[in-house]
């Protein structure tokens, strides 16, 4: 299986550690590639340009959300705990002058628990 993503990208990140969580990542070549540059490998894969974009081995493509469908989590961590964990990475990449985390600590304390995982780790956009 191929899995293209780009790093910026919170919803191929959700991916990419949904991969590690499962243990299916050495499973998974990931293509680290430049959506908005339109390249044609990944165009012949995903017409719009979308990433994630996981191509199966018949050759079947899946984006959007489609990788939970083939990967569910086992109950800890959630699907959802993942999602917030890569939203806030998100935010904090994208938007770090917004200080959430004083008006939230609890959250802030389970965020900062959360991105030691090794998949939120290794998956940390640069």
């Amino acid at each position: 299986m191929k899995l293209y993503y780009a790093k910026p990208s919170p919803y191929a990140r959700r991916d990419r550690v949904l991969l590690r969580e499962r243990g299916l990542v050495s499973r998974v070549d990931e293509i680290d590639t430049a959506p908005w540059d339109s390249p044609a490998e990944l165009l012949a894969v995903s017409p719009t340009s979308k990433v994630p974009a996981l191509v199966l081995d018949d050759g079947t493509t899946l984006t959007e959300s489609a990788l939970e469908a083939v990967a569910p989590l086992p109950p800890a961590p959630s699907y959802a705990h993942i999602v917030l964990g890569v939203g806030l990475g998100y935010l904090d990449f994208r938007v770090s002058s917004i200080d959430w985390r004083s008006g939230q600590p609890g959250l802030a304390q389970w965020c900062a628990a959360f991105a030691q995982r090794d998949a939120m780790r290794a998956t940390a956009p640069d």
